[in-house]
């Protein structure tokens, strides 16, 4: 089963070991490499370009980069107090060897 924890270091190291092993390749012209990503993955790809000088080119559709000023567009003031919050409580009660939660991404209308 795969774990549903996201990892987004991880992630960015996935894409420069993509960019190392398609480098390798006889058909693959490595001065001339780019990456694509949507949402999380397009923020990503601005991060591999900005740390990994073999990336000559982006594109980056609706990249998420700023995960402060989407939640605070995308939740209610009282809903996003509430969810800090409980988000400190969690990784207090983590410290303490509690064991992991999950929240939800998606609710029925009315809920958040």
């Amino acid at each position: 089963m795969l774990s549903p924890i996201v990892y987004p270091e991880d992630q960015v190291e996935d894409y420069r070991n993509a960019i190392s092993y398609v480098s390798t390749l006889k058909e693959v012209d490595s001065n001339r490499i780019g990456i694509w990503g949507s949402s999380f993955g397009g923020g990503h790809c601005l991060r591999v370009a900005a740390i990994d000088k073999r990336v000559k080119c982006v594109v980056a559709q609706v990249p998420f980069v700023y995960g402060w000023a989407t939640a605070t567009r995308a939740l209610r003031p009282d809903i996003l107090k509430e969810t800090i919050q409980n988000l400190i409580k969690y990784r207090e009660a983590r410290y303490q060897g509690a064991p992991i939660q999950y929240l939800p991404i998606a609710a029925p209308k009315g809920e958040p």
